[in-house]
């Protein structure tokens, strides 16, 4: 009897501390690396006899599931599921899952990260030091400062317990969410010396009224989606002063591949930037992997699906 294959699309899969391709076929699975991108000339013989799909972040459509007729499960590797044709997946009785928080610590520690940089000014620091430039640039102590968070999930909340613990003044928004400790957006807008943006939404946050309302100096972090910012906006934002400081996980150039106007090399000492690397540690790499993996061996033994996508 043929063993079920799982087909694998997630680049990083299996490449922290635990290896879960090894659990997977020790649970009686074939599993098989395929096209990250999900190039259908590459990937349909893959899908003929695939029974689970690991994915990554690349789009599955209509023509894919058409192709797959032995497919059982979609297990995405992360929690969006945006880039899955949920409608074919139903169309096809084929089960969607994802991993809801694995790596909601991971991204909560780069936000931090890129606001110690951006406050003790650590990106102009380490080229002066280059430049044999022994200048010290006074920067500030999140103790004591008045923080905005944007976005009070998972990720928002592990943000604003730490900046808590760190001493911050902490105000939060998120208009979905009830709680006491919400204020209103245009209060951490006017309010708020430093702005972390973790909102699950399409909608621009920065905008040219934002900047205009905002304090001057204020310094904005983004380690949630690119387009919660006009860039462009920020941009005048930035070389004007009004806004101080701007560190962000992901910019329009990683969708677009155009480069983006924060790139411009005026802007070198005003932004610091990361290539959407907020979920790469190997704690989450391996959370997120046990997660999709678990999600898998669940439907194949015909028990329930902890993380479903209700289609």
């Amino acid at each position: 009897m043929a063993k079920p294959l799982v087909i694998i699309s997630s680049r990083s899969f299996s490449t922290g501390k635990l290896d879960l391709d090894k659990i997977l076929k020790d649970s009686g699975c074939e599993t098989r690396k395929i096209s990250t991108t999900h190039e259908i000339s590459e990937i349909s013989s893959d899908l003929k006899d695939a029974v689970a799909w690991i994915a990554g972040v690349a789009p599955i459509t209509t023509e894919m599931l058409d192709l797959a007729p032995n497919l059982r499960i979609i297990s995405r590797y992360g929690v969006g599921v945006d880039s899955v044709d949920l409608g074919a997946a139903k169309k096809h009785g084929v089960l969607v899952a994802n991993t809801p928080g694995a790596n909601s610590n991971s991204v909560a520690e780069l936000a931090l990260s890129l606001m110690f940089s951006a406050i003790r000014n650590l990106s102009e620091s380490n080229a002066n030091v280059r430049s044999n430039n022994w200048k010290a640039i006074r920067g500030k102590e999140i103790n004591g400062m008045v923080i905005g968070v944007v976005g009070y999930g998972k990720i928002g909340r592990l943000v604003a317990n730490k900046l808590s613990l760190l001493g911050a003044k902490v105000l939060v928004y998120d208009p979905y969410v009830s709680d006491p400790a919400i204020v209103d957006l245009s209060f951490i807008n006017k309010t708020a010396e430093l702005v972390t943006l973790h909102s699950p939404g399409d909608e621009q946050i920065i905008t040219n009224k934002w900047i205009n309302d905002a304090p001057k100096g204020q310094i904005i972090i983004n380690t949630a989606r690119a387009n919660l910012v006009d860039e462009s906006a920020l941009v005048d934002g930035l070389r004007s002063g009004k806004i101080g400081f701007f560190a962000a996980d992901s910019i329009s150039s990683e969708v677009t591949g155009s480069a983006s106007p924060l790139l411009d090399n005026d802007l070198i000492d005003k932004t610091l930037f990361t290539p959407h690397i907020g979920g790469q540690t190997n704690d989450a790499i391996d959370l997120m992997g046990s997660m999709a993996v678990e999600n898998v061996l669940a439907v194949l033994a015909g028990k329930p699906l902890r993380n479903q996508i209700l289609l």
